[in-house]
């Protein structure tokens, strides 16, 4: 799985940009309707946990948080989400 096509796919805006020596700016949210959360890190790795970690976080409704949280498949995601169901845990 690739967390930047899975943040695309759950319509989660995001971005990642570098400059040499600068490290990388993470961010949750877009130009147009402004950033929620922001960060550098100095790690590309650290750049996908800080994104997965801050849209589970913000987004917990999301299919997002519904596979990198609660281990569903994409398909049981959707599918939660088409019903309806909020309680995530409950649904084993």
């Amino acid at each position: 799985m690739s967390i930047m096509q899975d943040l695309y796919d759950s319509e989660i805006n995001c971005s990642i940009s570098t400059f040499w020596d600068g490290g990388f700016d993470v961010k949750i949210g877009d130009d147009m309707n402004g950033f929620q959360e922001e960060a550098t890190v100095q790690r590309y790795f650290e750049a996908e946990a800080w994104l997965k970690d801050t849209a589970i976080r913000l987004m917990p409704d999301s299919q997002f948080a519904l596979i990198y949280r609660d281990g569903k498949s994409s398909f049981q995601a959707n599918e939660l989400i088409r019903e309806g169901v909020r309680d995530w845990k409950k649904t084993g």
